[in-house]
């Protein structure tokens, strides 16, 4: 099933359910115009999505708009040097050497595998690409977290979801990253496995915001349990 849908802000979103999107239009007036959706998703994630930057306005670092890169269809990073960035409302700033005053960087929606060049993207498009805080990788091909994720130790918050990530225990990469707060991974094969959000939890010891949902203190405390049991059992078949 796919068709168009119009909110505005009388709209109530909850009421709203989808499953996978693919194109989307913010316009400057009027409501959210979302195209190609089927009733599988719920289009709340998405609206938290749209409206990430919100949970930073305060602390001054997600003030500029993103560099939004995304719908290109993208393969090689390398690629994406020769696009321009969407045109937002607020306009983007630029610093005398012509690179971006941002802290975000959107690269969703696209056909991305390799992350091998993420750095030298970075570092193409923004002026202080070590203070990068938000990165959208969502709806790409991605296939592994990249250790190159590691390396963005400002980062906080991380979009995955809608990729082909696999390996569960991969997640553990991102448990170095000392402010990431917000992470999403839904629709990637990692969350078909069993005990996958308790997994992602315990594993990401500062994560408030998982898959647009938030992490609980009872999600927290039963996820630490979850992971010392599943030490156990592992290893008990360690020495058996």
């Amino acid at each position: 099933m796919e068709g168009n849908i119009t909110l505005n802000k009388q709209t109530n979103i909850r009421s709203h359910l989808c499953v996978s999107w693919k194109r989307f239009v913010v316009p400057s007036k009027g409501g959210i115009f979302i195209y190609s959706w089927s009733p599988r998703t719920d289009l709340l994630l998405l609206l938290g999505w749209l409206f990430c930057p919100v949970d930073f306005q305060a602390s001054g670092k997600m003030n500029a708009p993103p560099v939004d890169l995304s719908f290109r269809n993208i393969e090689n990073l390398r690629d994406s040097w020769s696009e321009k960035p969407s045109k937002v409302p607020r306009s983007l700033k630029k610093d005398s050497q012509r690179k971006y005053l941002s802290c975000s960087l959107r690269l969703n929606n696209n056909n991305i595998s390799d992350l091998d060049a993420l750095q030298s993207t970075i570092g193409h498009f923004l002026a202080e690409p070590l203070k990068i805080a938000w990165l959208d990788l969502s709806f790409n091909k991605i296939r592994t977290i990249h250790r190159v994720l590691c390396e963005l130790s400002e980062l906080r918050v991380l979009n995955l979801h809608g990729n082909n990530i696999f390996i569960l225990s991969e997640v553990d990469r991102l448990g170095g990253l000392p402010h990431l707060h917000t992470v999403t991974l839904h629709g990637n094969a990692i969350e078909g496995h069993r005990g996958y959000r308790s997994y992602v939890i315990s594993a990401l010891p500062h994560i408030r915001k998982m898959d647009f949902s938030a992490v609980t203190p009872d999600e927290r405390m039963m996820a630490n349990i979850w992971h010392q049991r599943r030490r156990r059992m592992i290893s008990n078949k360690t020495f058996q």
